[in-house]
């Protein structure tokens, strides 16, 4: 089931109050992410990529259509370039800074400055080092990089077919 027409049918519907941040990515970039050895040998199954599009085509539809009240959706693009602002965003989102306890808003604004230098690190790392794991296990890397790589690995053609299954409605509505 998609876990956003799930939380749509019962959270919004039944009036709970909750929060939603949906990071999305390009849908050429998932696909490109997805496929990437297929892509870089030239052996392309059409099919697994038309069928992985029209899923990405459903999800993101599904998105778009939560009240906006509920759901912050930040591009990962975005996310990536402006890693603070989106962040700071984020947490007024949250309203974290509408708490009335000063001692527990003063926790919760340390807690969120670490998190943010934490993401950053993980964000912009060097390439030219190893892979380097953080507390959490996960891999830094130089974002800046990663969300520009799927250019380089799917022909015209493959980019042109994904846009076309997808459809400007979808790339227009995430702001792509």
């Amino acid at each position: 089931d998609d876990p956003v027409a799930l939380l749509n049918q019962n959270f919004v519907k039944n009036d709970v109050n909750f929060r939603i941040i949906y990071l999305v990515r390009d849908p050429r970039a998932v696909i490109s992410s997805q496929y990437k050895w297929e892509l870089q040998s030239k052996n392309i199954d059409e099919k697994k990529i038309r069928k992985s599009a029209l899923e990405l085509k459903e999800r993101y539809q599904s998105v778009l259509e939560v009240d906006s009240d509920k759901m912050l959706i930040i591009r990962y693009e975005d996310f990536v370039n402006e890693t603070p602002k989106y962040l700071d965003h984020i947490y007024n989102f949250l309203n974290l800074n509408n708490i009335a306890d000063t001692k527990e808003r003063e926790l919760n604004f340390q807690a969120f400055e670490n998190v943010k230098k934490q993401i950053f690190i993980n964000t912009h790392a060097e390439l030219d080092k190893k892979s380097i794991l953080d507390n959490w296990g996960t891999e830094a890397r130089d974002g800046l990089q990663v969300i520009s790589g799927w250019t380089n690995r799917m022909s015209f053609e493959t980019i042109e077919m994904i846009q076309n299954l997808i459809g400007n409605d979808i790339f227009e509505g995430l702001g792509y």
